[in-house]
């Protein structure tokens, strides 16, 4: 039940983000432009490249949902050897970059709101993998949450 309540409040953040882009007016310079859409566009990369890592390791998508796949394995090479959320990572680096570029301040503190929302959610999801992968534990320990270093 957790699991789905994390899906659906992504999908409403998602929702209002998106709503938050196309109703609110632009207030972007050319340089936040620029630098944001840079970001966006480094964070895209790594959600996708991540994401054909997953792929690639078990022949099956990610779960949108935080519960491990009992047929997947441990992820740990790739990107996922310097994060161990790379998807969280790109989505939470195009959400900024996104937000930026538009330049409007209800559009960059929903971008924010992202932060806390993917750090609770990969806690609980974390839970599940440290029950799943008895390797969990060292990996986390090595390995940081969503940016390398911190």
């Amino acid at each position: 039940m957790t699991a789905i309540l994390f899906v659906l409040a992504q999908f409403i953040l998602f929702g209002l983000f998106a709503l938050a882009l196309v109703l609110l007016q632009p207030a972007s310079s050319p340089t936040a432009l620029q630098i944001g859409a840079v970001i966006a566009l480094f964070g895209i990369s790594v959600a996708g490249l991540a994401i054909i890592e997953h792929l690639v390791r078990n022949a099956s998508p990610p779960n949108i949902a935080p519960v491990p796949n009992k047929r997947a394995k441990l992820v740990t090479t790739g990107l996922y050897r310097f994060a161990r959320h790379p998807i969280y990572t790109g989505v939470l680096c195009a959400a900024l970059g996104a937000a930026v570029a538009h330049g409007n301040l209800i559009a960059v503190a929903i971008a924010i709101i992202f932060i806390p929302f993917f750090t609770v959610k990969s806690m609980y999801e974390e839970t599940l993998l440290r029950v799943a992968y008895a390797e969990y534990d060292d990996y986390a320990r090595r390995t940081s949450r969503f940016f390398p270093g911190l």
